[in-house]
């Protein structure tokens, strides 16, 4: 239970604030465990992010859509 509160209830403000490198956020629309609201909420606290939602995804969007996470991997290496 004591993992589960703390996981629960951690937050990275802090750590999003600090990133000095460009950061591209692939989300899942349907996403039921970490909810694209969160992805929103996130990107202005990353100088340079931006934000790829998949249409009809879910949470393992990775798997789902893996083309579309390398494209972004790609553009960041490009």
């Amino acid at each position: 239970r004591d993992i589960l509160v703390t996981s629960v209830n951690e937050t990275y403000e802090r750590e999003l604030g600090m990133l000095a490198c460009p950061v591209r956020l692939v989300w899942g629309e349907r996403d039921s465990a970490a909810p694209v609201a969160i992805a929103r909420a996130a990107l202005p606290m990353i100088a340079d992010g931006s934000l790829d939602v998949v249409p009809e995804a879910g949470h393992d969007v990775h798997l789902s859509h893996a083309g579309r996470v390398r494209a972004a991997i790609d553009g960041l290496l490009m």
